[in-house]
């Protein structure tokens, strides 16, 4: 098969739902949550170069089936490797990120959260959520700010006398946090909040 989540449709709809999670309720019946993949990837893939329907597709429908049987499919799935990643980073990631994102207060906090995520983790995680509230913030990352970091360089940093190594992870996580309240602070705010970084 081609596309093996054309596959996976053929299997939904032959009724061979045996091997489906306990979780899956009456609300996320197969055709229903399915047929938004598509229109949810298109929604996103403006904001990505690259955006795999299939690894997506992959990994809402094993997320509804049982973890040794999700393991099993993949490994038998002849998908590429880039493709298997992908879907296992969505599935990791909805698993230890959701209750985290619950938890997140304000802008800072959704950033620091899914800076790391990839988009096809964070579009699966949009389509396996029912809360309206975490896809409210996973939509605000994609749209808002999955793009905001600081001007200042790591170059720049070490040129004004900042030293290698975890100081600059720190100075770089401090600026963005303030660019994620205003993201038109100049270059020069930047270096203002590094001399008083060197300065404590």
């Amino acid at each position: 098969e081609k596309y093996p989540y054309r596959l996976i449709t053929k299997i939904l709809s032959e009724g061979l739902l045996k091997y489906y999670h306990y979780s899956l309720t009456p609300n996320l019946r197969p055709p229903i949550a399915f047929s938004t993949v598509r229109p949810t990837v298109t929604r996103f893939s403006r904001f990505y170069k690259e955006l795999s329907e299939e690894a997506v597709f992959w990994a809402l429908f094993l997320s509804k089936i049982s973890l040794r049987g999700s393991q099993n499919l993949v490994i038998n799935s002849g998908l590429p490797h880039s493709i298997v990643n992908k879907i296992t980073s969505a599935l990791a990631d909805n698993m230890n990120i959701s209750s985290q994102l619950d938890q997140a207060k304000d802008n800072a906090d959704i950033h620091k959260i899914l800076k790391k995520s990839l988009p096809e983790s964070l579009v699966f995680m949009f389509l396996a959520s029912t809360d309206l509230k975490r896809k409210g913030k996973i939509t605000t990352f994609i749209e808002q700010l999955k793009d905001i970091k600081p001007l200042v360089s790591s170059n720049q940093l070490m040129e004004i006398g900042v030293k290698p190594g975890p100081l600059i992870g720190k100075i770089f996580e401090e600026i963005t946090a303030k660019r994620l309240i205003n993201n038109n602070i100049t270059l020069e705010d930047e270096l203002e909040i590094v001399r008083r970084i060197q300065n404590i």
